[in-house]
This record gives structure tokens, sequence and C-alpha cells, in this order.
């Protein structure tokens, strides 16, 4: 997509090093926002389906993520569902 990505290193004096970049997305490019929702929404959704959760008081519904953005919460509520969230993300 990119090519020939470079960073460079300065101080306020000189020139220190540069650095080829071979992956990842710029800042701003529209494509960022994609490719976020695209690798994001089958955690969410595995983490839903096998996580306990907590309950929310008078109601059947559960929260097992808190996801605003590119800020996302884990709720781990037993030993099973932190080795779910651990194999999953090994995997």
């Amino acid at each position: 997509m990119y090519e020939e990505n470079h960073i460079g290193h300065t101080s306020q004096w000189t020139y220190i090093y540069s650095h080829h970049i071979q992956c990842g997305v710029r800042q701003g490019c529209p494509l960022s926002t994609i490719l976020f929702v695209l690798c994001l929404t089958p955690l969410l959704y595995y983490l839903d389906e096998r996580l306990q959760g907590l309950r929310t008081h008078g109601t059947q519904r559960k929260n097992t993520v808190i996801a605003y953005a590119d800020d996302d919460s884990i709720l781990v509520t037993s030993q099973e569902d932190a080795r779910n969230v651990r194999d999953y993300i090994a995997y």
C-alpha cells in the first residue's frame, strides 16, 4: 500500500538515524478505521459468546466487554473467563 516508508529520528542538533517501516497504516489513513473494526469485531463477538460477564441488577443483560472507539475493557469474573480470553488472544 505504501512504498519506501521511513521514520527519521532527530535531536535538537542533528539527524540521528532512519528506520524502514515494513507494515502498518499511516495515522489519519481512512483505511485504519475499517481495519480496526474488521479486527476487533470478531474478538467482541467471541468474548460475548463465551464469557460469563457481569449481570446488571434486576435484568438478564450481561456485560462482557465495554468498547468505545479504541478504548476497550474486558470484564472477567472467573478463572475460566480469564483462560478463554488468554486462549483466544494467544491463538
